[in-house]
């Protein structure tokens, strides 16, 4: 297995949540299917990377690290850039979801995103665990 050190999103049941670590091929995958779907949002949407960086407040250039995969957004902004190309969370994270439109479960997502943090790390984990094992 490959892994390289970096930002990565785990993504549960329609929840992002980042985690400072390593990450797999896997992963390196998905950092790659983001830029892809990014660029294809921007497409769509007939938007220029330019328009995307003034809605949610940053420079042209972190637009075009995201789209040439050179770096990925925080969690928070994932969120933002979801909502101004009026997309899923999880289909710009390269999940299996229909591309369709921010809607209530980006807003329900954020608000558990926001519990979550709230845990100590010890609870946060054993939660993970859980989910983990439920999905076994």
């Amino acid at each position: 297995m490959i892994y390289s050190v970096d930002i990565q999103y785990c993504y549960i049941e329609g929840y992002n949540i980042l985690f400072p670590g390593i990450r797999t091929a896997e992963q390196e995958d998905r950092m790659d299917s983001f830029s892809k779907r990014l660029a294809k949002a921007l497409q769509a949407r007939q938007m220029p990377q330019s328009v995307l960086a003034s809605k949610i407040g940053v420079s042209r250039a972190l637009i075009t690290m995201y789209v040439k995969g050179r770096t990925a957004p925080r969690k928070s902004r994932l969120s933002e850039i979801s909502k101004a190309l009026d997309v899923q969370t999880a289909w710009l994270l390269g999940y299996n979801v229909s591309m369709g439109h921010a809607d209530q479960s980006d807003e329900v997502a954020d608000k558990i995103r926001i519990m979550f943090g709230t845990l100590p790390p010890a609870d946060q984990k054993s939660l993970l665990d859980t989910l983990n094992h439920m999905d076994r």
